[in-house]
């Protein structure tokens, strides 16, 4: 039976504890009821009592159990806040850890003249004597002593027990010391040093006595010992600014320790002195927040710097208005405060995910479809698949309106640390006021966390800022119920700077150390009181943590082991002993260090978190890792948030092998759930952790991961990355078919990068391979058509369409039957190699063709292809309205599967029609989207293509100087093509003229001509040269040029151009002669023709022409 007060197991049959002696009580293991000592049975439950196998309750998912947590009595409570129990101490002292520690070493000068006077036997007795009385001064001061070493004494601050000031005491102990022997001794001195810093304590045996510290910091406390004098101690510069408010110095200098390069900066202790430092109540805030609320439904902001007491004034917000719900936010996955709040409504939550959505779906009349989405459910018919990320993301913050319109309608909304909340719930808050909310929000951050400019117009903010003196006195009075004396305000405010977070803790030190007085309702400090400095915020906490249980500190260290305090990998953590972890559980949050909520434990500040993971050494935190992987692989399931704990902690303890298999799983399940972005992240992890694992051969397919890696990267535009993922699948395959997969696709990346000569070799190379191969015929064919694609691109579609008809000749029936997503790429380049050419009816029937061959495969991305070079085919012949129309569609199509380069193309392409139909402006913002999109995914030859585009806009827009900027500066030195460069120069040119700079204009364009003789068919070369000829006052030349510009144009845009150019030169002459009137008159009936079958026609293009 076990002891309530002592926690002792008890043999049964016995009526009193046999460790403490207390009266045992007979606790039923099932429902927790006191029932009389004799009792075999539960007298509640019926249960058997002694020897009764413990019945768990709260069936938690993944099949943990856990026994709810039983109050803790008063008594048991207040025995915790004490100090430590012996046996306690010496466990933390067995146990080694890393802690920010004040070393002190002390040592007694002038034993050799006491030597001539005393008895060796009398001299031992003295100097033990006088150790013994300075080791007690250490023991006042809250020090350990570490150990005597001849005639000196060693010391540590803050270990094996934090204070929360130990460096203060440290000093203040050197203080007292040396007053002590001056004082009490005549013929011996004292020197010594102190130094702060980081080190290993623990026991280097299993005896508790045996308990020091290692580490340099320890090496320099000696060090400053050695280097002081009689009546001098010296410390270090950690030490002196932690206390230099407090203790006058005298900086001594720099010391050079041996095997540092540094020099060390030391400082004398001169005298103590009495510091001041500072601390509120929020009644205005808090009349204002009531104001604003009392007015109608309202979205209120709460932030101040760090520590300015945002959760406190949250808290109180919280406690003090009805019908409030508080929530803490903390970056944990998608939508996951908001996931809190809709579980918080639940009627019972211990219902499965599918099962609380479709009654909470029901209840509040929402669609579950999107509800389950929040929650990384997918339900059979789902509709997301079909729409783009922006309507989901639109339709998702409506069904989280919706529901917390009726939830919550009439209800405060309190959202704590907000700043910490995923980006997701933010983005719903940032735009709550468009959605009309039946609820109120307040939500608290610090100040700098969240920029203020993305919350919607209908937030109101109010700011936090430190107390005034006059609210420190309010505020000290409320922590102590009495009234605060005017001196004990005024040090309080001085220390603090009236930061409520170090005014309340400063107030609990000094109540916890005995230095405040009360007298007839007032409180004030002791005389000799000592204030503890807020350094320390290490120190402060661990001493709030060394106020513990040391199982309620294994718990907390445990936690700060996990980046998410997931509760079921906790309990699985704990299921040996669940009662216990739930009281240590209880423990945490009534020390206000953590806080519970429905699937996860979290820190009440991350800095908890950090402090308790830092004084973790390394091999305890590998044990821990290692112990929290195995536990969350076991539960995980296809939960991909716990998939991905279990991966952090394999890595964590350098279980790469093990990190990498989960990261993979992650990935993978993610993919299969359409979240691209999430399975990219895992993904990458993985091949991040295959660079700590030195022996591949125990790792199961490799070639597999890489290609499915290499075709989420490249399906998202992400080229560069992509290259490297086929050449690694390629390096691990021994399959002669996948290793040419592999080449051929890395071959595909190199050609979207703009890479074309290092694209062909790779092609050529795997034409030579598999040529003669029947069993390799499919790669064949498609590395012809990939070679069709890349003469397209390289402007030389004659060639291009060589390779396209023999990879067509390759495809007979049974061919496209087996190989279909191959033959599309065949019909898809030789579209693009006719569309090229010019030949745009061809080119219309193989899109027509692709786009039904899409249908049948059920692959949107070839569709999306098919349905934009259709809709360029549509574009060429002058349909713009239908190119418009199939451009949108495909830009939806693109979103909606997250192809990024699709979306790019997209861009481009409804630029270029838009502009035509007059919508200038918005056809530049697409252009320039297009751009920026092909730069970040690394798209060379999209951006080159793009970047000219938006140049010829430019040159009609006439906005010459970015002309001159994309060519000269972008297009011109990323280019080896004498057939690009010839274009680019044709575009300077143009913008010359535009700048009525006609002798540079002339030097661009005899550029053009020289890198491309077939520039002389260009139209708009003849535009160019014919405005020269005009500029030079060659009427004739001028004339015939222009004409065949007009003659030259296939496209009806081009003929507008060119006409409006013939007009500009023929028009002075017009009233000259009845030919050049007749002739002017036929083309403006021409142009007037043309321009009819336009939606409408931009103003702005005639702008080069004016």
């Amino acid at each position: 039976m076990k002891c309530t007060e002592c926690g002792f197991e008890n043999p049964g049959g016995f009526k009193f504890c046999g460790n403490c002696g207390a009266k045992l009580k007979n606790i039923c293991p099932s429902c927790g009821f006191e029932n009389p000592p004799n009792f075999k049975f539960c007298g509640e439950c019926g249960n058997k009592l002694f020897g009764a196998k413990k019945v768990e309750q709260g069936q938690k998912q993944n099949g943990v159990q856990f026994q709810e947590p039983e109050k803790i009595e008063k008594k048991e409570i207040e025995r915790r806040d004490e100090k430590f129990e012996k046996e306690e101490i010496e466990e933390v002292m067995r146990e080694s850890e890393r802690r920010p520690v004040s070393i002190l070493f002390a040592d007694i000068s002038g034993f050799t003249t006491l030597s001539e006077k005393l008895d060796p036997e009398e001299l031992r007795a003295f100097i033990g004597d006088v150790l013994n009385k300075l080791a007690d001064i250490v023991k006042r001061n809250g020090g350990y002593v570490d150990k005597f070493i001849g005639d000196e004494v060693m010391a540590l601050f803050g270990a094996p027990r934090a204070m929360g000031d130990d460096t203060e005491r440290a000093v203040r102990t050197a203080w007292e010391m040396m007053k002590f022997v001056r004082d009490n001794y005549k013929d011996i001195s004292l020197h010594g040093g102190i130094a702060t810093g980081d080190v290993v304590v623990g026991s280097i045996s299993e005896r508790p006595q045996d308990y020091t510290a290692m580490g340099d910091t320890v090496n320099i406390a000696k060090r400053l010992e050695e280097e002081s004098s009689s009546w001098q101690f010296l410390v270090d510069e950690n030490t002196f600014l932690l206390t230099s408010n407090k203790f006058s110095y005298k900086y001594f200098g720099e010391i050079k320790l041996k095997g540092k390069t540094k020099q060390l900066k030391v400082y004398e202790l001169m005298e103590q002195k009495l510091s001041a430092r500072i601390f509120i109540g929020r009644e205005k805030e808090f009349s204002e927040v009531k104001n604003i609320l009392n007015s109608g439904y309202a979205l209120i902001g709460i932030y101040g710097e760090p520590g300015v007491g945002i959760s406190s004034f949250v808290d109180f917000i919280h406690s003090n208005l009805p019908n409030s719900y508080k929530f803490i936010a903390s970056d944990y996955g998608f939508f996951g405060v908001i996931k809190d709040m809709i579980t918080s409504v639940g009627d019972n939550l211990s219902d499965r995910k599918e099962e609380m959505i479709s009654k909470l779906s029901k209840k509040y009349n929402v669609s579950w479809h999107f509800l389950g989405y929040i929650f990384g459910v997918v339900f059979p018919e789902s509709p997301l698949k079909y729409l783009s990320p922006e309507q989901i993301e639109q339709e998702t913050l409506k069904t989280i309106s919706d529901f917390m319109n009726s939830a919550f309608k009439d209800k405060i909304v309190i959202i704590d640390s907000f700043s910490e909340a995923d980006r997701y719930t933010k983005n719903f808050f940032f735009k709550l006021p468009s959605y009309s909310p039946k609820f109120s929000v307040v939500v608290g951050f610090d100040k700098g966390t969240v920029d203020l400019e993305q919350f919607h117009n209908g937030w109101r903010f109010i700011e936090l800022s430190n107390f005034s003196i006059d609210e420190v006195r309010r505020f000290l009075g409320h922590l102590s119920d009495k009234v605060p004396t005017d001196d004990f305000t005024s040090t309080i405010y001085t220390l603090t700077g009236g930061n409520p977070l170090f005014v309340s803790e400063l107030y609990a030190l000094l109540e916890a150390s005995g230095d405040l007085i009360v007298e007839n309702g007032f409180i004030r400090l002791k005389p000799d009181f000592v204030i503890p400095k807020a350094i320390g915020i290490r120190q402060v906490i661990l001493s709030k943590v060394d106020k513990i249980p040391q199982s309620a500190r294994y718990v907390l260290e445990v936690m700060s082991c996990l980046n998410i305090q997931n509760k079921d990998v906790l309990y699985k953590f704990f299921e040996d002993d669940l009662r216990s972890f739930a009281k240590a559980i209880d423990i945490l949050k009534q020390n206000a260090l953590i806080e519970e909520r429905e699937d996860f434990f979290i820190f009440r500040q991350m800095i908890y978190k950090d402090v308790i993971y830092d004084k973790l050494l390394k091999a305890k935190r590998y044990e821990i890792h290692s112990k929290l992987f195995e536990c969350a692989s076991q539960i995980s399931g296809d939960d991909v948030d716990i998939i991905s704990i279990a991966a952090d902690q394999a890595e964590k303890s350098e279980r790469f092998q093990d990190a990498f298999e989960m990261y993979r799983k992650a990935g993978i399940i993610a993919r299969s759930k359409f979240n691209l972005a999430q399975a990219i992240y895992f993904f990458e992890n993985a091949r991040r952790i295959l660079d700590n694992i030195k022996d591949f051969s125990s790792i199961p397919d490799l070639y597999e991961f890489f290609d499915a890696f290499g075709n989420i990267l490249y399906h998202v535009g992400n080229f560069q990355g992509a290259k490297a993922c086929f050449e690694s699948a390629e390096k691990f395959s021994t399959d002669k078919a996948k290793m040419i997969k592999a080449k051929r696709c890395y071959g595909d990346c190199l050609q979207m990068l703009g890479q074309f000569d290092e694209a062909e070799k790779v092609y050529k190379d795997i034409i030579n391979q598999t040529e003669q191969d029947p069993s390799l015929k499919s790669e064949f064919v498609k590395t012809l058509a990939l070679l069709c694609h890349l003469f397209v691109d390289r402007g030389q579609p004659g060639v291009g369409e060589g390779f396209g008809i023999r990879a067509l000749q390759m495809s007979d029936e049974n061919f496209k039957r087996n190989y279909k997503e191959i033959y599309s790429d065949v019909v898809n380049a030789l579209g693009r190699a006719y569309l090229s050419m010019g030949n745009i009816q061809k080119a219309r029937q193989f899109f027509m063709e692709l786009y039904d061959i899409s249908l049948g495969m059920d692959n949107q991305r070839l569709r999306g292809v098919a349905m934009s070079n259709y809709a360029v085919s549509l574009y060429m012949l002058g349909e713009l309205e239908s190119a418009l129309l199939l451009f949108k569609q495909y830009l939806d199509l693109s979103r909606s599967i997250m192809d990024t380069r699709g979306t790019a193309i997209a861009y481009a392409n409804l630029s270029q029609v838009l502009f035509e139909i007059g919508d200038v402006d918005e056809a530049v913002r697409k252009a320039t989207e297009s751009v920026k999109i092909f730069r970040d995914i690394g798209d060379k030859y999209g951006t080159m293509e793009t970047l000219e585009m938006l140049a010829n806009m430019k040159v009609l827009l006439g906005d010459y100087d970015q002309v001159e900027k994309i060519l000269i500066e972008e297009l011109i030195p990323q280019t080896d093509s004498d057939i690009k460069k010839s274009k680019y120069n044709l575009l300077i040119a143009m913008a010359m003229l535009g700048k009525k700079k006609f002798n540079e204009a002339k030097l661009y364009l005899d550029k053009a001509k020289q890198l491309n003789e077939d520039i002389l068919n260009d139209p708009y070369y003849n535009i160019a040269l014919s405005r020269l000829e005009f500029e030079k006052g060659d009427f004739v030349s001028a004339h015939t040029i222009a004409r065949n510009a007009i003659n030259l144009s296939t496209r009806d845009t081009d003929k507008i151009f060119s006409i409006l150019n013939f007009l500009k030169i023929i028009s002075p002459r017009a009233s000259e002669s009845v030919v050049f009137q007749d002739e002017k008159e036929n083309y403006e009936k021409e142009l007037k023709n043309i321009i009819s079958r336009f939606r409408s026609f931009s103003a702005e293009a005639f702008k080069f022409f004016s």
